[in-house]
């Protein structure tokens, strides 16, 4: 149905392919051996273990391990001989690029599989992983000749240090480094330390991921909170400090990320979202007018500030990354502006970045910026970092200034070299850098930054046109790679792929439009998971993709609790959930309720497909769960709402009884909690956390209408429900969820 190089995602820059197969292993009966021509790295071991494990896997069903090294039974002398080797100096490279190029030939007597370096022969063998073909129980390799490399150096995500990777395990790192080395990811930007506005229990949202010896007061808690509706009970931790830094395991996912050609380099941002270290050490933070320490942001003029920033970064560079050869760090610097909710006792007050000591008023905020990366950079140099990564927007957004004048003034700082703008954009081509687009450069070594998924606690979304147009950009621009921001999250399995799949094969970008490249992805995507029931899968991608390609489109996205965290100028904090969005409802009832509509009507036969591969088990559970909970999501909510609004008008205006009513609340919660239940087996167990406690907010005000209604109905009350005002509702468990 599919020819090799469109159901291998990234695509192989070159097939030839024929009709001919040869059979390889079958469980008791095997043709195959493996043959390592070449010197056992651990590159190289890695590749001969995907191979193995790959097959073993595939016709044992079980984990492959040491003790089923002699599981198979050679037959006769009809060897299948996979030979494995890197050769550089192979004619097959002239034409290719170099670096983690690779070529196979498969043939009925044998195959080798051949690497440029080491990296080339782990594709290579993550290439021959996706082309084992299944039938009746047996294995068989298509005879088929690939010569392949990537179009882009650098091809990775910079996985946020936010909601659910504060709590990941070393496993689930090791688990995530796995699935995006098989999409042949070369690049993961791990989040150590950033900071955001105040929003759940009141606090501000911190995260610092590795513990700092000379700096122990340095610590950011966080409690967990949510209904599980698998154990009918209450799930309530408090003050949980984040996994990776109680258990210091930063190094070790290093040395592993290694071994599957993935280089992890650590983020550490500074000047903005950066609340926790000027607010632990106000003395060192930016001064007021009477030049009182406000405890927020930085003055760079003090030298108090480097000394602190430096001794944490000797820590980071000195213990996790020279011992493990990681020459590369980012270093952030993003949205240093003033913004709210950066004090819980004061929410919507605002703080300058702008320090006003005596030294600093003085200086135009851009020059206080760049003295800071100068500063900070030289030092990291010196350090032996050789690339710095900064993001693009304060100095195109706020001072116009990428430009050759920068070019010059960093070459006479001498960090020119290191420095690399990672230029990032979430928006659609329409809008893609503000606008701005065109005032992306290359006069710097450049990295784009689009957004795969990052938003794993609330309703997922993709936005895959935000991907390509990114994508094409830095391959007109010729930037060293595409680093996406996200979290780590299986709900963004196609959108991963995706980027993969344009960071390794040009083809995709050649064109003006992306809606034929992405109409032509969601076939291969469905092919990869569902080549059993291609078809329906295929139409099932493509209305999951009409509902959830970018936010800006996606009315369910701001109906939940999540965005209701937020501090908001004008609005009272806590902000009233749900009564701000009903508000926002009923003043356009009819354009809500059509969509709401739409979604429930397209989700009933999604869902419908996810259900019954989940019960033929003929699909990876996982993904397929995933997927399953992603529709169940925007059937619930669409329903949930769109039910509210009816049965209250209903209740209200004597349509239906009390009871009726009833009736319509303990079936939204039960389709509710019915989300939650495959929510919880879907997410990875660091994810489920606050994805459960938005979820349980909705259950939550359900279940306080519903018990409201009942103790109105036991004293012989009138039922009249104002949507757009439930205190009278609300219970303790409401607020302890806020």
């Amino acid at each position: 149905m599919e020819s090799i190089k469109r159901k291998i995602i990234p695509s192989p820059q070159s097939v030839k392919e024929s009709s001919e197969k040869v059979f390889l292993a079958k469980f008791g009966k095997s043709r195959y051996d493996i043959s390592l021509a070449c010197e056992k790295s651990d590159l190289v071991m890695s590749a001969h273990d995907k191979v193995r494990s790959s097959i073993i896997e595939r016709i044992a069903a079980v984990p492959v391990s040491e003790e089923m090294t002699d599981w198979t039974v050679k037959y006769d002398d009809e060897i299948f001989v996979l030979e494995m080797k890197v050769d550089p100096s192979s004619p097959r490279f002239s034409e290719m690029k170099k670096a983690e190029s690779y070529y196979i030939d498969i043939n009925a007597s044998g195959a080798v599989l051949c690497g440029y370096d080491d990296a080339g022969l782990f594709y290579a063998a993550v290439t021959l992983s996706h082309l084992l073909e299944e039938e009746c129980g047996s294995l068989y390799l298509p005879c088929v000749e690939i010569d392949d490399y990537p179009e882009f150096v650098d091809r990775g995500h910079f996985l946020e240090c936010r909601y659910g990777s504060d709590f990941m395990t070393k496993q689930e790192y090791f688990d995530a480094i796995d699935y995006f080395a098989d999409m042949k990811i070369n690049n993961l930007t791990v989040g150590i330390y950033g900071c955001w506005c105040t929003q759940y229990d009141r606090k501000i949202s911190e995260y610092l991921y590795l513990p700092i010896k000379k700096y122990p007061e340095l610590k950011t808690p966080r409690c967990i909170k949510y209904y599980s509706v698998e154990e009918r009970k209450w799930i309530y931790k408090k003050d949980v400090l984040p996994t990776m830094f109680e258990e210091d395991y930063l190094s070790e996912i290093m040395a592993y990320a290694k071994k599957k050609n993935i280089t992890i380099k650590p983020l550490f941002n500074s000047l903005g979202h950066n609340t926790l270290i000027p607010r632990i050490f106000p003395e060192i933070s930016a001064r007021d007018e009477n030049g009182v320490p406000t405890g927020h942001y930085f003055c760079v003029s003090d030298e108090n500030t480097y000394k602190v920033m430096f001794d944490i970064y000797d820590e980071l560079i000195d213990n996790y990354m020279l011992p493990n050869g990681i020459t590369a760090m980012e270093i952030g610097l993003d949205e240093v502006t003033a913004g709210l909710g950066e004090n819980p006792e004061k929410p919507h007050e605002r703080y300058s970045p702008h320090c006003q000591c005596e030294k600093c008023r003085s200086l135009e905020f851009k020059e206080i910026m760049l003295r800071y990366i100068e500063k900070v950079c030289q030092y990291l140099k010196k350090k032996g970092i050789k690339s710095i990564y900064i993001y693009q927007d304060m100095l195109q957004f706020h001072f116009d200034c990428i430009n050759e004048e920068l070019v010059e003034r960093f070459k006479k700082a001498d960090i020119y070299d290191v420095v690399v703008i990672d230029w990032w954009s979430y928006r659609k081509m329409n809008d893609l850098f503000r606008g701005k687009a065109d005032g992306v450069n290359n006069l710097f070594r450049s990295i784009v930054k689009p957004m795969t998924g990052y938003y794993h606690w609330m309703i997922p979304m993709e936005y895959n046109e935000n991907v390509w147009g990114c994508a094409k950009l830095a391959y007109e621009r010729g930037f060293e790679g595409i680093e996406s921001y996200c979290s780590f999250d299986y709900s963004f399995d196609k959108s991963y792929l995706f980027q993969a799949e344009l960071s390794w094969n040009k083809e995709s970008l050649m064109g003006d439009e992306w809606v034929p490249v992405i109409n032509d992805f969601i076939k291969r995507y469905a092919y990869r998971n569902y080549p059993h029931a291609y078809e329906e899968a295929c139409e099932v991608f493509e209305i999951m993709h009409n509902i959830m390609e970018d936010a800006s489109d996606n009315m369910l996205r701001g109906v939940e609790y999540y965005l209701y965290s937020y501090v908001r100028d004008g609005l009272p904090y806590p902000r009233r959930f749900p009564e701000e969005i009903f508000k926002m409802m009923l003043n356009a009832r009819a354009k809500y309720t059509s969509y709401f509509e739409r979604i429930i009507s397209l989700t009933e036969k999604v869902i419908e497909f996810f259900e019954e591969q989940e019960e033929i088990h003929m699909t990876p559970s996982l993904i397929n769960k995933t997927w399953l909970a992603s529709a169940l999501h925007y059937y619930t909510l669409a329903n949930e709402y769109y039910t509210l609004l009816n049965s209250v008008d209903a209740v209200n205006n004597g349509g239906i009884s009390a009871d009726e009513f009833l009736t319509v609340l303990d079936e939204l919660i039960f389709c509710r909690e019915d989300l939650m239940k495959v929510a919880e087996s879907a997410r990875i167990e660091a994810n489920k956390y606050l994805y459960l406690r938005n979820l349980s907010v909705g259950r939550q005000y359900l279940v306080d209408i519903r018990n409201g209604v009942l103790k109105n109905l036991e004293e012989g009350k009138e039922i009249n429900i104002d949507l757009t005002d439930l205190k009278e509702y609300k219970s303790e468990g409401f607020t302890f969820l806020q």
